[in-house]
């Protein structure tokens, strides 16, 4: 029998009081469980700052682009004033539109005249009237886009 016993103590010789390392070993487990869930609850946050700045920048992008749309669907923009290029003032075309705190500003430029765009398909007897539309979309807190767009009327020569 004290065979039996010797065997089964063989490993435990040195210090019998190791009670303690199984406190020592479950506190680190939870500071490295703690660790983790910061690190996740950081890049949870993150990720929704993220996604909501992208938010804020699609709503401004089609402020802008929806300001475009609005100065091309009048024809009343795109009339060559008798003040000559650089003239905008004349223009019923100016563009300031508000929804839900999201504004689109713009304007339509007259840049002056010339032959028709390459491609066109149009002969020596038409020219193009130029003009630059330039909006700004802005959307919550802050953010914004800028588009400009270049657009060509052709009219008779001398129209």
């Amino acid at each position: 029998m004290n065979r039996l016993k010797s065997y089964w103590n063989r490993g435990r010789t040195g210090s019998t009081d190791e009670r303690g390392v199984a406190l020592i070993m479950t506190m680190v487990i939870l500071l490295m469980l703690t660790f983790i869930g910061i690190a996740t609850m950081s890049t949870s946050s993150t990720e929704l700052s993220l996604s909501a700045n992208y938010r804020r920048s699609r709503e401004a992008f089609h402020a802008a682009s929806g300001a475009i749309e609005y100065a091309l669907r009048d024809n009343r923009n795109f009339v060559a004033p008798a003040a000559g290029p650089g003239t905008n003032t004349a223009f019923p075309g100016d563009i300031n539109l508000t929804l839900n705190a999201i504004t689109a500003t713009g304007s339509v430029t007259y840049l002056g005249n010339g032959p028709p765009p390459d491609g066109s398909g149009m002969g020596t007897d038409m020219e193009s009237n130029y003009f630059a539309i330039d909006t700004t979309g802005t959307g919550s807190l802050s953010s914004t886009n800028q588009q400009e767009l270049a657009m060509a009327k052709i009219v008779p020569t001398g129209g």
